[in-house]
């Protein structure tokens, strides 16, 4: 029948609709606000992959390796930042194994942990090749085709200018990539987004919410979706328990004599050079005797340095600072300190003659009684299984010589030993290491093991009873790697001693270590990865509980509170094609009566659990119109960020806009003369290169600068190895909670109370 001649039975159809969007955010049904609170949190959990569980995880493993699968599936990559010592390596075993089955996995981890990794693989059989973070800065990389790669102590590729930093983000290039790492976060927020870059684009978190990853974790704003690519989770209920233990001692009168002396040093001329010094020497003193010396007698190589420079016509060179802060710089913090790349730092000559009274101060605190030392043997007398680290070669060795008749285990980075005789690293190690072999009857088993901070990281030292720091690291990072040694599953203890010797009042009001440590655990407490707090992103995992029931329906609720405003759970899945809809995890939002809106997390999960047991009443016809009116503008706007919205809008790069610049103006060009094959190459490129990068894609975009025609289009082929998947946001309510006072309740919706079940 013609269309024409149907209009009254086509008119009488039609309901007229104020906005398209009223048609997508249909509010469901009235339920309990418990019922619909509890269907928003089970819509904001991470999602998890649906595949069969190796036999050799634990329980508490099961969920990180899933989430894991699931993230690489979908992002190409992830972090495990579960706690220190909870088995991320089998976790990262399982993953590349069901990924990639068959295949041999390639490790990338620290070369002191490669023979860990090798009994871990072979314990499970499954083939493995490790290659060490030394093998990558030097640019050997396997030429393996695995589609699946694990890094372990993934922070230590958080600096894009190293030299290891690119030659991984270049090999990682179209592969899948699970980082672990318990401590990510070193010294700011960044370190973890220079991290995700490695496997995942920035833009991977866009349709969340978050248009760059690295935009918003420099400016110290993690998303509550971060959760979808770092993966934490409490510690297991079966990890020892930490007992804290601090001691704090006064400095003695020679080493306030020191202090005095090292305070009336030039050092430099240069402000910052001369606190750099400074705090290197005051930073020994807090140490020990033997680490003051130590650092005086670098300092006197230095000045001798700057005196020979002095008298060639020359400036000391920036290397020779580097060399007297120690083998360790980078986590003094305090490189901005020094002058810019190029330019020649200045050295105080005039400081000889007090430097050798500084000396004769040291030698005499080097062979007089130390009260730090004798209080140390004072927490040994119980002769628990104990490990002692330092930062500090030169305290190590002046402890091995003070505490020799304890005969103590001792490890550095360059070699290991017990007492005064030398052994392989993983002899040593084993001593101190669950289910170790009993001693024959003529060999004194060592308990105490003396470590610099090579021993801190990835290593099973389970057999400890107590971790003593004896001085204290820049970084919490450090800390924690230091406590994981014994604080780790498979421990023979239900409790582990940590004892902390704080720096003196007097050094410490130099130093500010304290609050250097509180502020570094802060930052990592804002990203959600300490351990005892659940912010900012694994409160979403936390609120599931498969005991909820879930509604059928995306329902409204009207809940009684202070705070007037519309909880909503919001999710935008991805339409990949007419035939495919991924459903992504939901996000938490709110809009207030006033105006606001927020999708704070502190502030938001707690209308969800006060949705337990508050009154409850089901909506007005006026409310569920003001629910649309509240939903249209919000949802519109996520439509618009989820578009690419804020890419547009400059958060690109600027080598990336250039090369995007360049290809315009080749497309115009190629357009004009009709050339419709290098037109089509240009079109995907420019559409490629639309979106956020890798770090490794990144580098491609680098090397195309500068390159003529002729090479930069084979140049662009290379650069969409990996295609950008293009998906159209579809947005889906998954409840709405309105909070509002309501004294009294309307007849036609009596009120309720209905607890949600746990």
């Amino acid at each position: 029948m013609p269309l024409e001649s149907t209009p009254c039975i086509v008119a009488e159809a039609l309901v007229e609709i104020r906005d398209p969007l009223e048609t997508v955010l249909a509010l469901g049904p009235a339920a309990p606000a418990a019922e619909v609170a509890a269907a928003i949190a089970q819509s904001l959990a991470p999602p998890m992959a649906g595949v069969a569980v190796p036999a050799w995880l634990r329980p508490e493993q099961i969920t990180p390796f899933r989430r894991a699968v699931a993230a690489l599936q979908r992002y190409r990559g992830a972090l495990l930042a579960d706690p220190v010592g909870t088995g991320k390596t089998w976790v990262g075993l399982a993953v590349a194994a069901t990924l990639a089955p068959g295949q041999t996995i390639v490790a990338i981890v620290p070369a002191a942990l490669g023979r860990q990794w090798s009994v871990t693989a072979a314990r499970t059989g499954l083939p493995v090749t490790v290659v060490s973070h030394e093998a990558v800065s030097r640019g050997h990389l396997p030429a393996s085709s695995t589609p699946v790669v694990l890094v372990d102590e993934s922070h230590h590729f958080r600096n894009p200018a190293t030299r290891r930093y690119p030659a991984l983000a270049r090999w990682l290039l179209g592969r899948q990539a699970l980082l672990l790492s318990a401590t990510p976060i070193v010294n700011r927020m960044a370190d973890l987004a220079h991290q995700l870059l490695l496997a995942v684009r920035d833009d991977a978190l866009l349709p969340r919410g978050c248009p760059s990853l690295l935009i918003a974790l420099d400016a110290n704003q993690p998303p509550p979706a971060l959760g979808d690519l770092v993966l934490c989770r409490p510690d297991p209920a079966a990890k020892p328990v930490a007992r804290l233990r601090s001691e704090g001692l006064p400095l003695s009168r020679g080493a306030l004599d020191v202090l005095a002396e090292i305070e009336r040093l030039t050092l430099s001329h240069d402000p910052g050079v001369a606190t750099l010094i400074r705090m290197v020497l005051i930073r020994a003193l807090a140490s020990s005797p033997g680490a003051l010396v130590g650092a005086l007698q670098r300092y006197a190589r230095l000045l001798a340095h700057a005196t020979h420079a002095a008298e060639t016509g020359r400036r000391p060179a920036r290397s020779a600072i580097q060399a007297f802060t120690g083998p360790d710089p980078e986590q003094l913090l305090l490189w901005e300190l020094l002058p810019a790349e190029g330019a020649a730092p200045d050295i105080a000559l005039e400081d000889s003659a007090q430097l050798a009274r500084l000396l004769e101060l040291g030698s005499g605190l080097v062979a007089g009684a130390d009260l730090k030392c004798s209080r140390l043997r004072e927490v040994l007398l119980d002769a628990e299984s104990t490990i002692v680290f330092t930062t500090s070669r030169d305290t190590l060795a002046w402890l091995k010589q003070r505490l020799g008749d304890l005969d103590p285990a001792w490890v550095t980075g360059e070699a290991a030993g017990i007492g005064r005789t030398r052994m392989a690293r993983e002899d040593v190690l084993a001593w101190f290491r669950a289910g170790r072999p009993a001693p024959a009857a003529a060999v004194r088993e060592p308990w105490l093991l003396l470590a610099t901070d090579v021993a801190a990281e990835g290593l099973d030292l389970q057999a400890a009873g107590r971790v003593v720091h004896y001085d204290l690291p820049w970084t919490s990072v450090r800390l924690d790697q230091r406590n994981g040694r014994a604080l780790r599953l498979g421990s023979t203890r239900s409790r582990v001693e940590v004892v902390v010797f704080r720096p003196a009042p007097e050094l410490e009001r130099r130093l500010g270590q304290l609050f250097r440590l509180r502020d570094k655990r802060r930052l990592a407490r804002r990203a959600g990865l300490d351990p005892g707090d659940p912010w900012l992103f694994r409160w979403r995992a936390d609120l599931v509980d498969s005991e909820s029931p879930v509604l059928a329906t995306p329902c409204i609720s009207v809940m009684e509170g202070k705070t007037g405003g519309w909880l909503i759970g919001l999710a935008l899945d991805a339409a990949v094609d007419p035939d495919r809809l991924d459903s992504l995890p939901a996000r938490l939002l709110w809009i207030g009566d006033d105006g606001s809106m927020s999708e704070d997390p502190r502030v938001l999960v707690p209308f969800l659990v006060e949705a337990d047991t508050a009154q409850w009443r089901a909506p007005t016809l006026e409310e569920r119109g003001e629910a649309v009116a509240a939903l249209a503008p919000l949802v519109r706007a996520c439509l618009r960020r989820a578009g690419g919205e804020a890419w547009l809008g400059g958060a690109l790069a600027g080598e990336q806009r250039a090369l995007l610049a360049r290809l315009r103006r080749l497309a115009s060009a190629a357009a004009r003369r009709r050339d419709g094959t290098r037109l089509a190459l240009l079109d995907r490129a420019l559409d490629w290169l639309s979106g956020g990068l890798s770090a490794g894609e990144a580098l491609l975009v680098r090397d195309c600068r500068g390159l003529g025609i002729r090479r930069l289009l084979p140049a662009l082929d290379r650069l969409q190895a990996v295609p950008r998947q293009r998906a159209a946001p579809v947005p889906r309510l998954t409840g709405v909670v309105r909070v509002a006072s309501f004294p009294a309740c309307p007849p036609s919706a009596p009120c309720s109370s209905i607890s949600m079940a746990r």
